[in-house]
C-alpha cells in the first residue's frame, strides 16, 4: 500500500463535487433554492441533481395566471400583473400626526393592517342597475352589484366603466380588472 498513489483519486473526487455541486446550483437557480440543489448535487452526486429537480423551491402562485412565481416578485413574469396592487403596509403608527414634537412622542403602539384587501371600499355614489345574473363589478370602488355582461360591454364603450374597474372572479375570490375578463378582451381599444 506504500507506492499506491492517492492524488488522481482526490482529483477525481473534486472534481466529481465541483461539477455536481455546479449542476445541482443551475438546476435550483430558477426555483430559488440555488444553495439547496449545489449542496444536493455535491454530497449526493447525480441522486441529488433527481432531489432537486422534483423540489418545488420557496415560489408561490400568482394570484392572476395562477403560474409559480418567486414571492419576491413585484410583476408576474407569465401574465405581466402587478402584484402589489392593493397592498398596504404591515406596520402603521399614526404617532407623527398626533405628536409633531418629536421629544414627546410615546413608544408606538404597533397595529397590524391586512396585506391584501380583498373587497372594495364601501359605496360613495349608486349607479342604477337592474337585478340580473352576471358579472359582479365595482367602479371606482363602488360596488355595482351584479351585472350583466351586456350591460358591462355598453357601459365599456360609452365610457361608464373602463377597463381598470374590476369585475369579482368567484372562483379566485379576488377582485380582477376588465381587462383580464376573457369574454370583453375583443372591446379593448
Amino acid at each position: 500500500m506504500d507506492d499506491f498513489d492517492f492524488g488522481p483519486l482526490i482529483f477525481a473526487l473534486v472534481c466529481y463535487v465541483i461539477v455536481f455541486g455546479v449542476a445541482g446550483w443551475v438546476i435550483g437557480k430558477p426555483k430559488g433554492i440555488s444553495e439547496v440543489g449545489a449542496i444536493l448535487g455535491a454530497l449526493l452526486g447525480p441522486i441529488g441533481l433527481v432531489i432537486t429537480a422534483f423540489m418545488q423551491g420557496n415560489r408561490e402562485n400568482c394570484r392572476f395566471c395562477n403560474e409559480l412565481i418567486n414571492p419576491e416578485a413585484s410583476i408576474c413574469p407569465h401574465c405581466q400583473r402587478n402584484l402589489r396592487e392593493w397592498t398596504t403596509p404591515v406596520w402603521t403608527t399614526p404617532r407623527a400626526v398626533a405628536y409633531p414634537d418629536v421629544e414627546s412622542v410615546p413608544p408606538p403602539i404597533p397595529r397590524i393592517v391586512p396585506q391584501a384587501v380583498a373587497v372594495p371600499p364601501p359605496p360613495k355614489r349608486a349607479i342604477a342597475v337592474k337585478p340580473k345574473v352576471g358579472l359582479r363589478v365595482s367602479k371606482d370602488g363602488q360596488d355595482l352589484g351584479n351585472v350583466s355582461l351586456q350591460d358591462v360591454r355598453s357601459w365599456l364603450q360609452s365610457g361608464e366603466l373602463t377597463f381598470g374597474d374590476h369585475y369579482f372572479d368567484a372562483e379566485m375570490g379576488q377582485w380582477i380588472t376588465l381587462d383580464c375578463h376573457p369574454e370583453l378582451t375583443d372591446l379593448q381599444f
